[in-house]
C-alpha cells in the first residue's frame, strides 16, 4: 500500500508594505539588547540626570491632568456665565499665588451623524443646524482599506478606480461652526444649559501659564 503524500499547505499571501525599502535584521533589539558601561563619569552623570528628569516629567504630565479637570469644570461653567452676559473672550482663573490662563475655541471633535442626532434630540433642531456644519477633511475607511489592502496598494501604482474611491473614504462627518461659542447661546435660556452645550459640542478646552 502506497501512502498517500500529504498536501501542502497553501501560503498565506504576504501583505505588501510600499513603504519598505530593505529587510532589517531583528539581531540585537528587544531584550537582548546590550547595555553597555560608559568608561566618562560626566556622560554617567548625565545618563541617571536624564533618567530622573524623564520620571518627573511623567509624573508631571499625570499631576498636570488632574490638576486641570476642576479648572477647566469651573471655568466652562464661568465661559457660559459670561457669554450669557454679553462679555466674549477668554480669561485667566487666580490660585493663591498663581493664575493660568483659560482658552475656549470652536474647533472641536469631528462629530458623526449619530452624534449630531443625539445633539439635535437634547437641543432642538435648529440648534443642530446653525451650529455645525460639514467637516471636509477626508478620512480613509479603514476597515475597508485592511480588507482590500494588496489590491490597492498595488492599483495605486497606477490609479485608483472608481469603486475604491467610493468606498475607500467615509462620509464626510460635521465640526462646530467657527463662531459657535457666541451663537450657542441663542439655544440656551441660561448660562448653565449653555455650558451643556458646549459640552456636548465636545469644543477644545485649554489651561495656560
Amino acid at each position: 500500500m502506497v501512502a498517500k503524500a500529504k498536501a501542502k499547505k497553501p501560503k498565506e499571501e504576504e501583505r505588501l508594505d510600499p513603504f519598505k525599502t530593505k529587510k532589517t535584521s531583528s539581531k540585537g533589539s528587544g531584550s537582548s539588547m546590550p547595555t553597555l558601561e560608559a568608561a566618562d563619569k560626566e556622560v554617567r552623570d548625565a545618563v541617571d540626570k536624564f533618567i530622573a528628569a524623564k520620571v518627573a516629567e511623567a509624573k508631571a504630565k499625570k499631576d498636570i491632568v488632574l490638576t486641570s479637570k476642576p479648572i477647566k469644570a469651573y471655568a466652562m461653567q464661568l465661559y457660559a456665565e459670561r457669554q450669557m452676559a454679553g462679555i466674549e473672550g477668554n480669561f485667566r482663573i487666580e490660585g493663591h499665588t498663581t493664575n493660568c490662563q483659560f482658552q475656549m475655541t470652536s474647533t472641536g471633535k469631528s462629530r458623526s451623524d449619530d452624534d449630531v442626532a443625539i445633539f439635535t434630540e437634547e437641543f432642538g433642531e435648529d440648534a443642530a443646524k446653525e451650529l455645525f456644519t460639514d467637516d471636509n477633511s477626508l478620512k480613509i475607511n479603514g476597515d475597508y482599506l485592511e480588507a482590500n489592502w494588496n489590491r490597492i496598494i498595488a492599483a495605486l501604482m497606477e490609479a485608483l478606480t472608481e469603486e475604491d474611491f467610493e468606498n475607500l473614504f467615509k462620509e464626510r462627518t460635521k465640526k462646530a461652526v467657527d463662531d459657535v461659542l457666541t451663537r450657542a447661546k441663542k439655544f440656551a435660556a441660561d448660562a448653565s444649559e449653555l455650558e451643556q452645550i458646549y459640552s456636548a459640542l465636545e469644543l477644545t478646552t485649554k489651561l495656560l501659564k
